[in-house]
């Protein structure tokens, strides 16, 4: 074992190995959990969350004809809403719950969505869903 100039035994290598592993370790874990936050549970699913006075994504996209689900995540631990007024959608969504969704659009074209809890579409929560043929 060596010793440091003061006479302290030196930490052995071999324990510095182990304590870099295992916080490249827990890194890697809590990166894996956030990622797998971050993707759908279904295959075929989009993911839309709710935070602050925003939406995670502004600009959908899906095709006519096929069946959209959409997972509503609401982070916040108040109420927003999801509305797209022209396809007849309006889904509360209740604080820090997540909400599923599934339609058809049956036509192409470019939709507004937006919160529709006073004041949120005001305040810039809004996006854009566009069908596509």
């Amino acid at each position: 074992m060596t010793t440091l100039e003061s006479g302290i035994p030196a930490p052995n290598q071999s324990l510095k190995w182990l304590f870099t592993g295992l916080i490249i370790g827990t890194l890697l874990a809590i990166l894996f959990l956030i990622a797998s936050r971050t993707l759908s549970t279904h295959p075929g699913t989009i993911t839309l969350k709710t935070s602050g006075l925003q939406f995670s994504e502004t600009e959908l996209h899906v095709k006519v004809g096929q069946t959209v689900n959409l997972e509503l995540f609401n982070t916040d631990g108040y109420a927003h809403a999801f509305d797209i007024d022209v396809l007849g959608i309006h889904v509360p969504l209740p604080g820090s719950q997540t909400t599923t969704l599934t339609f058809t659009p049956t036509q192409p074209g470019v939709y507004e969505f937006y919160c529709g809890a006073y004041g949120h579409k005001g305040a810039g929560m809004v996006g854009t869903l566009i069908v596509e043929p």
